[in-house]
């Protein structure tokens, strides 16, 4: 019935979108299981005006609300094609049980660039998660989204036990450019023990060209450095 149900819900999305247009057929579509039957429905959030876009929010936030697990990635994914207007649910995703949600949410904020600047805080306490993808996705979409306040959070991170999180921090300290962290990028770049990290620490200090010691710190990597890749 399930099956049939979706195909049916599929037909009608590519055969008759004009008869897509109210919000429940949407938002029954972008729950779906059946992932063709979701792509349909995306497609067409294309195709909202600006009333109904805010009625879908309106009824993704209920979707939220029930805090089913296999739902909120479809949700998130959705909020995604949604611009800055869904900013706010993608913040509340920020705390789905799924580490899939989260991890999607994040990014998807991280696409918003500066217009993501509300949720610099909760993004800065992703670091705790205990899911790796989300602290990766986390720490880039700081960097991304270019709040100077994420820098001490993120210097923190030059420390992680991760390496995959040591190094994207330093990504993102270098697309920040803040130079209070380039003390931290030099000390970064001097780590022998861990050679991942003191290339990417490296590759931030090439964002910082007036930067006098920055600029020291690459030439005495050039010249001195034992790493080829590093050199």
């Amino acid at each position: 019935n399930q099956l049939r149900f979706s195909l049916v819900l599929f037909l009608i999305v590519f055969i008759a979108p004009g008869l897509f247009g109210s919000t429940p057929t949407i938002v029954e579509a972008l729950v779906s299981p059946e992932s063709q039957v979701r792509g349909a429905a995306l497609n067409q959030l294309y195709e909202l005006d600006t009333d109904e876009k805010a009625d879908l929010l309106s009824s993704l936030s209920d979707i939220l609300d029930q805090d089913d697990l296999n739902k909120d990635i479809y949700v998130v994914t959705a909020l995604g094609r949604m611009g800055p207007e869904a900013i706010p649910l993608l913040i509340r995703s920020l705390q789905s049980r799924d580490h899939r949600a989260r991890t999607q949410a994040v990014k998807e904020l991280g696409k918003n660039g500066a217009m993501a600047r509300d949720a610099v805080d909760a993004i800065i306490l992703l670091l705790g998660d205990p899911a790796l993808p989300v602290r990766i996705n986390a720490i880039e979409a700081l960097g991304e989204i270019g709040d100077p306040a994420a820098v001490p959070t993120l210097v923190a991170a030059l420390k992680d036990e991760d390496g995959s999180v040591r190094e994207a921090a330093a990504e993102a300290l270098g697309e920040l450019g803040d130079p209070t962290a380039v003390e931290a990028l030099m000390g970064a770049a001097k780590n022998k023990e861990k050679r991942y990290l003191r290339i990417s620490a490296i590759g931030a200090l090439g964002h910082f060209a007036d930067a006098p010691q920055a600029i020291s710190a690459l030439k005495e990597a050039a010249l001195s450095d034992d790493d080829d890749i590093v050199r």
